[in-house]
């Protein structure tokens, strides 16, 4: 029997099939704004920056990503009514550490690395960098726009609008989640000038762009 909590959450986190997922996922959970549910943590930690298309996503059953999420994280995570979180706000403690200063590391071969082993600044990084690489998928540049004033009748198109916003959010999981979040995410992780995800976060406030004629509505 673990003589304390964090031996008990250790050795939970220690049986994971892939540490450097778990990490990735309990990183996400930590700061993201509202339980996400299993399709959006799904999706999340297999976006890349190279996936050009909703096609391009690895897009399993939602069984299927329950089980896999349960694999990486055993019972230091729960799934109520299809959304995912900590089993309990000592694990979050547990994770988090106080201070943005540590170095993190994806390679987690010892049994202290889970251990404040997560930052504020890192994990909003990584939540932000996944939201601008949804936000960015081609298929909203061949969406039509979910606004548009250029008629007449104003509050006609508005609610037109508001009726393609929850289309386009029904029909793409981490939509509402990713246009209505990654703004907060991206000024939580202190991005600094010269780093790649200012140009995409710019990308994407380019009122010209498809992808802005998507997500501002939405948020």
């Amino acid at each position: 029997i673990p003589n304390s909590v964090e031996t008990a959450y250790t050795a939970i986190l220690n049986k994971s099939t892939d540490k450097e997922q778990a990490r990735k996922l309990l990183a996400i959970i930590c700061v993201a704004t509202r339980p996400l549910t299993i399709n959006e943590i799904s999706l999340a930690l297999t976006i890349e920056p190279l996936d050009k298309t909703y096609e391009d996503l690895e897009n399993h059953s939602e069984d299927w990503s329950k089980a896999w999420i349960r694999n990486l994280c055993g019972l230091f995570i729960s799934v109520i009514d299809g959304r995912v979180y900590l089993l309990h706000q000592t694990a979050k403690e547990f994770l988090m550490a106080q201070n943005d200063t540590i170095e993190l590391t994806s390679d987690l071969p010892s049994d202290q690395t889970w251990k404040h082993s997560l930052t504020s600044k890192e994990s909003n990084f990584l939540l932000a960098q996944i939201c601008i690489w949804y936000l960015r998928l081609a298929d909203f540049d061949t969406e039509p726009p979910l606004f548009s004033f250029e008629a007449g009748n104003v509050r006609m198109e508005k609610r037109i609008g508001e009726k393609r916003i929850a289309n386009s959010i029904s029909k793409y999981d981490f939509l509402e989640y990713s246009s209505t979040n990654w703004a907060t995410h991206f000024r939580a992780a202190k991005v600094q000038q010269g780093n790649i995800l200012v140009d995409l976060a710019l990308e994407i406030c380019d009122t010209k762009c498809c992808s802005y004629m998507t997500w501002f509505p939405v948020y």
